[in-house]
């Protein structure tokens, strides 16, 4: 039902794979958006021993890469070979090691309690609502029991209800959380990028990180750009 829109969504990947993180993340918002969301991931899914990370939709490695380079065993898997070889480089650059491969997140090519933790950024907001659940229940399946899972949705409360008047990126609203964490404990919704915070990081680089890091109560967490939906998976 949904083939011919994840083929799409392929083909655009493809075609601006070169360019894509020097379109979205060049800038300093988009830099300190990067070292934030990087920094607030790395915290949740290193939190006790976790010794496999899955990076599901790793595109360009932005989280994989930073995360490889943090000491973490990573792999990263994407539907767009485009954008795993642009991961490639990145971590060839880096000297780090990452494995990589080619999947689809609907099915994802493991075994069930497989890996400590599960991230994917950047990834959910370009999905139709329908598409949501099975994916997250997927990424669910592969972690182990007590396992951490940290996933990104854009805020429908940002600038004013900004992506409910732009209505090009999907959403999550505070009600849809319970239908969608099924199977997870310990929720925590974490805030991304308030607005401002990446003009305060050029005066004050370290009192916006620690604003950053720490926007995880309402509403201020949900009037940020992106949120973090973070949870830990029943050891039942």
């Amino acid at each position: 039902m949904f083939q011919d829109y994840i083929s799409e969504k392929q083909r655009s990947y493809t075609e601006e794979a070169a360019l894509y993180d020097a379109k979205r993340f060049s800038a300093d918002t988009g830099r300190f958006y990067v070292e934030l969301s990087n920094r607030i991931i790395h915290r949740w899914v290193t939190s006790g021993r976790r010794e496999r990370v899955l990076d599901v939709a790793t595109g360009t490695g932005r989280v994989s890469v930073w995360l490889a380079r943090e000491g973490v065993r990573v792999f990263g898997i994407d539907l767009t070979d485009a954008m795993l070889q642009q991961a490639k480089a990145k971590a060839g650059r880096l000297g780090v090691g990452l494995p990589l491969m080619q999947g689809n997140a609907l099915s994802l090519p493991f075994r069930e309690n497989t890996f400590d933790a599960v991230v994917s950024i950047r990834f959910l907001h370009i999905l139709p609502s329908e598409l949501q659940l099975p994916i997250i229940q997927e990424m669910v399946r592969v972690l182990k029991p007590r396992g951490r899972i940290a996933v990104e949705f854009n805020s429908p409360f940002a600038g004013g209800l900004l992506w409910m008047l732009r209505r090009d990126h999907l959403v999550i609203w505070p009600s849809e959380l319970k239908r969608l964490v099924k199977g997870l404990s310990k929720i925590k919704v974490q805030g991304i990028m308030l607005p401002g915070l990446a003009r305060l990081s050029r005066w004050h680089p370290g009192l916006a990180y620690r604003i950053g890091e720490n926007l995880d109560f309402w509403p201020l967490n949900h009037l940020c750009n992106q949120i973090l939906v973070m949870g830990e998976k029943e050891s039942g």
